[in-house]
């Protein structure tokens, strides 16, 4: 380890040489160890410095560390959020396919059951579902005979939950050409759900089109490949704008001609897939990490860092949003306990049967 030690040494000396006041050397070599030198220097170390490569006056490593911390932290915000609106988009995707074609077991295998424009890209997922339907056959062989007697029973249902199953595998943009694949009228039923939600979220009516939430699913995903490569959000921007949705982005003051491609936006267009207290979790959870960057770093000012991910200057000051005490999309610790809950009135009616049939 004492090479290791010997290179953020001469490393911190570099940034104390050239402007940063450092507390504690040992904690700071200690850091760059665990989360590399170059990746924090070259992500949020320039946001500290002049154009002559000197730190500012008064800037600290625990500025730096904390600028850091920062991003990672709104990362995981964005992730797990995002990762909520997959797992949503996914189950009312296939629940709602399943739905509309009930009347055939292997609807989703039938190229007939998706747009005619659209053939090319229907082809290679039905391709996708075929190649692992055979290989959950093949690791299935040991109970082959039970299998086909089931399916001889509930073929159909067997089908579905297996489709339901495989589409929650799929890769996100999978999922998302999938739904751009599906019929007008198929799609209808899902925009119907969605706008419903967003029009009683934002008190006015919404009726949300198939190409602004295609948009908006690609740009969510294409985000969620930035946070796992492990870039930074500073200065992020998707590759397409996101399509006007004139109630919702009128809604925050976003006008048609705006570009509609950072972060912020990103955040704007969650609102569509996630309601009532889940987007008010993210929100909250977004306002205290601003108010904490605010608060925490002064040699330069904080709004630098807000403006990167396009959010309005002062929203941090914003009011919470209001939040339910109890709500299964609250967090995972509210669903734990009422899964705690659920379990042990469950346990106590099977004892209270139990006692009955003994003094029976």
């Amino acid at each position: 380890m004492g090479c290791f030690f010997n290179i953020a040494e001469e490393q911190v000396e570099s940034l104390q040489a050239k402007g940063l006041s450092i507390g504690n050397k040992e904690i700071a070599e200690n850091y760059f160890l665990r989360n590399s030198f170059h990746h924090v220097m070259d992500c949020y170390g320039r946001l500290l410095m002049k154009d002559d490569g000197s730190f500012y006056e008064n800037a600290t490593f625990d500025e730096l560390a904390y600028l850091h911390i920062f991003d990672k932290e709104v990362k995981y915000i964005f992730y797990k959020a995002i990762s909520e609106i997959e797992i949503g988009f996914k189950a009312l995707v296939s629940y709602s396919f399943i739905h509309r074609h009930s009347d055939s077991d292997d609807a989703y295998l039938r190229l007939e059951n998706y747009r005619e424009d659209k053939a090319l890209e229907a082809a290679e997922l039905i391709a996708t579902f075929v190649k692992a339907y055979k290989e959950n056959k093949l690791n299935d062989n040991k109970t082959a005979n039970k299998r086909a007697k089931k399916q001889r029973n509930q073929g159909q249902q067997e089908q579905s939950d297996f489709f339901i199953r495989l589409f929650h595998e799929l890769r996100f943009e999978q999922a998302i050409t999938f739904y751009s694949c599906m019929k007008e009228s198929d799609q209808a039923v899902i925009l119907k759900y969605l706008s419903q939600q967003l029009s009683q979220d934002l008190g006015t009516k919404i009726a949300l089109s198939s190409k602004q939430v295609i948009s908006y699913l690609s740009n969510l995903s294409e985000f969620k490949e930035r946070i796992l490569c492990g870039k930074t959000m500073l200065g992020f921007q998707c590759r397409e704008n996101s399509v006007y949705c004139t109630r919702l982005h009128s809604y925050y003051d976003i006008k048609s001609a705006d570009k509609r491609k950072d972060v912020y936006n990103i955040f704007i267009t969650m609102r569509v897939f996630l309601y009532g207290n889940q987007f008010a979790l993210v929100n909250n959870s977004l306002r205290r990490r601003f108010k904490q960057l605010h608060r925490l770093i002064g040699s330069i000012d904080p709004a630098t860092i807000t403006n990167m991910l396009g959010f309005p200057k002062n929203w941090h000051q914003q009011q919470c949003l209001p939040q339910l005490e109890r709500d299964y999309g609250t967090s995972d610790s509210d669903v734990a306990k009422a899964a705690d809950n659920s379990l042990k009135k469950t346990a106590t009616a099977c004892e209270a049967k139990q006692k009955t049939k003994v003094s029976g």
